[in-house]
């Protein structure tokens, strides 16, 4: 090709003298030789646009193959790190809830009537409350009646008095918070945002007991009420 535009160039410039000056060349004409060459040129031409649409495709497929690996990475990456901070978090509201159990069962075997009152949840101490004052009314009817009411029986039992040591003791009296702490084995049951259950699995007993955990401003409780109303059903 090279050499075809070489003559060309020759013709039309420089080359021949007298009548065959500035004669047209062969590429004016309908040489078969100047044909050959517009079809070499075309056919280049066309290749390297098919060459440069397929290196646009290769190097776009590139750039989306890199970002979708870049963002699954990124997504394993999010996961690996959140799942032990999940699992951590978990492990703390366990440890939470089950020393909150143990905390109790401890104050029972203390017989520390005011403690453990503030491991109660609020439904449990509101029953205890309202069953005491009605045995105690039933108890005195006829007579002189009760001089307690609601709002003092709640307050003996919050400050350990009287009516606390007595009702605590009847309790302990057939229950030994001993067999719970050293002679049970405890597994963490479920567990949901504010509620959840502890299961105690007494060597010597049949079934084990599951004890109902109620969350109550961000500290756990015990409900010994709903515990023994979730037993009746």
């Amino acid at each position: 090709m090279l050499v075809s535009v070489i003559v060309f160039y020759g013709c039309r410039r420089m080359g021949g003298t007298g009548k065959d000056a500035g004669a047209p060349c062969p590429a004016d004409g309908a040489s078969p030789d100047g044909a050959e060459d517009q079809a070499a040129i075309s056919k280049s031409r066309g290749g390297r646009a098919i060459m440069e649409i397929g290196g646009r495709c290769i190097r776009f497929f590139v750039v989306r193959t890199k970002e979708a690996l870049i963002a699954i990475l990124a997504g394993v990456l999010l996961i690996v790190g959140v799942t032990p901070i999940l699992a951590a978090d978990q492990d703390v509201r366990q440890d939470r809830i089950l020393s909150s159990a143990e905390a109790l069962f401890k104050t029972m075997e203390k017989r520390d009537y005011q403690r453990i009152w503030t491991y109660l949840s609020a439904k449990s101490r509101a029953s205890i409350i309202k069953e005491t004052y009605r045995k105690m009314a039933e108890y005195e009817r006829g007579e002189k009646g009760t001089p307690y009411s609601e709002s003092l029986v709640g307050q003996d039992f919050a400050q350990g008095g009287t009516i606390a040591k007595a009702y605590w003791d009847g309790y302990l009296g057939v229950f030994d918070p001993g067999l719970i702490l050293e002679q049970s084995k405890w597994e963490m049951g479920k567990i949901d945002k504010d509620r959840a259950q502890i299961i105690i699995k007494y060597r010597k007993a049949e079934r084990p007991a599951i004890i109902q955990m109620i969350q109550e401003s961000g500290e756990w409780k015990v409900g010994l009420i709903e515990t023994f109303a979730t037993s009746k059903r």
